[in-house]
């Protein structure tokens, strides 16, 4: 985990924009090089790789939101599943995004 990014991760739980190095919120959305990679829906929060093959400090990020990310090479797992970055909720373990997918079209 990166100390020194804590405090955007804060900032995006507590609403508040916040910005260190190439991680930045609006209080709404978490974004990565300038890549959304997290935002707070109507059911709680969402997660996505940003566009991008597996990288450690995406799945840094997202694991300092409590994603249980790991990646083998240049594919992310979700708790033990083969994930492909596309949105889905913080919590779950991933099936069928279809549904997600389209709420962030």
């Amino acid at each position: 985990m990166s100390k020194s990014i804590k405090p955007v991760i804060d900032a995006f739980l507590e609403g508040k924009a916040k910005k260190v190095s190439n991680t930045e919120t609006d209080g709404n959305n978490l974004y990565l090089f300038g890549n959304c990679i997290a935002k707070k829906g109507i059911d709680g929060i969402f997660i996505s790789n940003g566009g991008y093959k597996a990288t450690r400090t995406t799945q840094d990020r997202l694991n300092m939101l409590g994603a249980n990310i790991s990646r083998k090479k240049t594919q992310f797992y979700k708790n033990n599943v083969e994930w492909d970055g596309s949105w889905i909720l913080l919590n779950d373990t991933p099936k069928d995004n279809k549904q997600i997918k389209e709420i962030f079209k």
